[in-house]
């Protein structure tokens, strides 16, 4: 640092190998910067992915920087504005970044508010307005005591190029955001700014946590004082929204980088009604399915909202989606108008089952279709997941927790199968151990109308079918012993290690009628069959007898249900995420018998031999059966076009 502080503005400096260093991180194109350490950070952190850390692109940070100063301006002042008054509020402004990492989100709101004062305050020196910035105006707060050092050697870096001499005083504290204890930092640090009514803006990117791995982390957050905004299958993100919002003063801003999900995840619904009920102003950028962070194979969106004041209006959400290229980003947020969407008088159905944005002629549709439902699949009954082996095949981090001397005595490689195999691996195998081996299903085999051929099997050995008898499967299973006692239901001996993890009601694999409805598809996919199928969580299945499968399978395979789940169901980037909730609310309308019959010869002769002419006309039957008119029709078809972008993007 000493050496750092003799550098002056403009000044560079060598590194060793002759590489250039500059203090100016706008330099970044021609010479090495102190933003270089944000990279090399999230490199060397080995629980960067387990913690949901995420560094953001700086086009993204300098946007929502600006977006954010702005939107609380102009909430403030009157136009034309007076350059007096905009300079007094951003001398008081207050700013909170809850998860600071290395910095991204409060370097972007120092550039972007120096560069705001200096306009307004030609004659202030600017080492001056950097150290008040710095020193009155943002405030940030992480749990990494690594990351916040490089957060403040950044800060001292551009107040050292822009000559700055002697100490320099920041607002960043080392803590848990959502710690609301006496020694947590809402009541240490950052308690005096909310004893004066809170922050004017919050920004930033809340670490991406499921609960997935994470299960303490969780239970701890669900018996805190935080419990009311947490759920099941919920995001870690979530609360920091939640907890973001209550930070903020009348009037504020909070504008965050958060995975899409949210929309429309069962698990967000207590997110949505704090939105919905504490803002104002709700304005959303969606990405769609292209990924904007190099480090995350996530979809994601911004979220800008700002808290309603006394007597605020009535919340309208704008929103935009993205549908480009990721070269073109920039471009969409600069200049892609947003569209108003006026909520549905029962708001509560947003919080429920999730916010759709759609025009008031899509609405209508959708509202049509609601009523023209007359049966509902029974959630317990005639609907189950796949089955979780656990391990289906060897992964890379399985390979590390098997013993060296293991893995070289049986050979053992990544991918090799442990619960599930190629067909034809054991050859020749008893009668009493075949009846283990059942045909596996995969969503490269399933199509709208018809299924391939299994091309493995999966060991279905299960508490209560008898596997102590699978003598020559279990001595292949033994090999990977380590792995499978170290499940949670093995280790409470509620499962021996050579059993599937977790089976599922063994009748709806069995044969006869059934759907395999495909979890993540570019295109709802449910396969009709009849024969003994098995599959894992990749799929739903669908058994009922209170109505045709074969029936059902085309209904849900349409263009009519493709626009109900585009519009009402779950999205992944431009991927459908067919989870069993948007299936159990699909509208099903059973049509009399003569119109059921059709369909299902149709269905037959589709699938005996595919032709468009076939599938348009299965699509207008069903539009015929919903009462759809032309107009609409074509409301459906216009919706339900080839997706603009994206479809190179596989889902997670």
């Amino acid at each position: 640092m000493d050496n750092l502080q003799k550098r002056q503005a403009g000044h560079e400096g060598r590194l060793p190998g002759g590489f250039a260093f500059s203090l100016r991180e706008e330099d970044a194109c021609r010479a090495v910067t102190p933003s270089v350490l944000e990279g090399l950070l999230g490199r060397f952190l080995t629980d960067a992915r387990r913690s949901g850390t995420v560094y953001t692109p700086g086009f993204l940070v300098r946007w929502m920087a600006r977006e954010a100063v702005s939107s609380w301006l102009e909430s403030r002042l009157p136009s034309p504005r007076s350059g007096d008054e905009e300079a007094g509020l951003l001398g008081s402004i207050r700013v909170l970044d809850l998860s600071v990492g290395a910095g991204a989100f409060t370097m972007g709101m120092l550039r972007e508010l120096v560069a705001r004062r200096k306009l307004l305050e030609p004659d202030c020196p600017e080492p001056d307005l950097i150290r008040a910035v710095l020193e009155e105006n943002i405030y940030g707060v992480d749990v990494c005591a690594e990351a916040l050092e490089v957060a403040r050697f950044r800060f001292r870096c551009a107040w050292l190029a822009a000559g700055g001499k002697g100490d320099l005083r920041d607002r960043l504290l080392c803590g848990d955001s959502l710690d609301m204890s006496a020694s947590g930092v809402w009541r240490q640090g950052l308690s005096t700014v909310m004893e004066e009514g809170g922050f004017d803006l919050v920004i930033g990117n809340p670490p991406f946590v499921g609960e997935k791995g994470n299960k303490e982390l969780f239970d701890r957050l669900k018996c805190s004082s935080l419990a009311s905004y947490c759920s099941s299958r919920m995001d870690y993100w979530y609360v920091f929204a939640c907890v973001g919002l209550d930070a903020l003063k009348r009037g504020g801003v909070m504008h965050l980088v958060v995975p899409n999900k949210w929309m429309s995840n069962a698990g967000a619904a207590s997110l949505r009604r704090k939105l919905l009920e504490d803002c104002g102003l709700l304005r959303l950028s969606d990405f769609g399915a292209c990924r904007v962070f190099e480090s995350a194979r996530v979809h994601t969106m911004t979220v800008l909202a700002e808290k309603k004041g006394e007597g605020g209006r009535r919340l309208v959400p704008e929103y935009r989606r993205f549908g480009g290229s990721v070269n073109d980003v920039e471009s969409f947020l600069e200049h892609e108008p947003y569209r108003r969407f006026p909520l549905p008088e029962d708001a509560g159905a947003c919080v429920r089952e999730g916010l759709s944005f759609c025009s008031a002629a899509e609405r209508h549709l959708l509202e049509k279709m609601e009523a023209c439902r007359n049966f509902r699949l029974d959630a317990a009954k005639e609907m189950t997941q796949g089955i979780v082996p656990n391990p289906d095949v060897v992964s890379s981090r399985a390979l590390e927790n098997l013993a060296p001397e293991t893995v070289r005595r049986y050979g053992i490689r990544r991918g090799d199968g442990v619960f599930v195999l190629p067909q034809g691996y054991f050859g020749l195998l008893p009668e009493r151990e075949r009846r283990f081996l059942k045909p596996l299903y995969e969503p490269v085999q399933a199509g709208r109308h018809a299924l391939k051929a299994p091309e493995k099997v999966l060991l279905y050995l299960t508490p209560s079918n008898g596997a102590e008898q699978a003598v020559t499967l279990l001595r292949h299973l033994e090999k990977f012993r380590p792995l499978m006692e170290a499940r949670r239901e093995t280790r409470m001996g509620r499962m021996k290690y050579y059993h599937v993890h977790w089976p599922r009601q063994e009748r709806f694999f069995r044969p006869g009628p059934k759907i395999l409805a495909v979890r993540k598809c570019a295109r709802p996919t449910f396969s009709y069959t009849e024969k003994e199928a098995y599959v894992m969580m990749a799929f739903n299945v669908i058994r009922s007898e209170r109505v045709s499968m074969k029936y059902l399978a085309a209904l849900f395979n349409s263009r009519l249900m493709q626009f109900w789940f585009l519009r009402r169901g779950k999205m992944q980037g431009d991927f459908f995420q067919m989870d069993t909730a948007p299936v159990l609310r699909a509208p099903i309308r059973v049509p009399g018998l003569p119109l059921l019959r059709e369909v299902e010869g149709l269905a037959d002769a589709l699938a005996a031999r595919y032709c468009p002419e076939g599938d348009e006309r299965m699509n207008g039957l069903m539009e015929d059966i919903y009462g759809l008119s032309p107009q609409e029709r074509e409301i459906i078809i216009q919706a339900c076009s080839p997706m603009r972008a994206g479809r190179e993007s596989l889902p997670e």
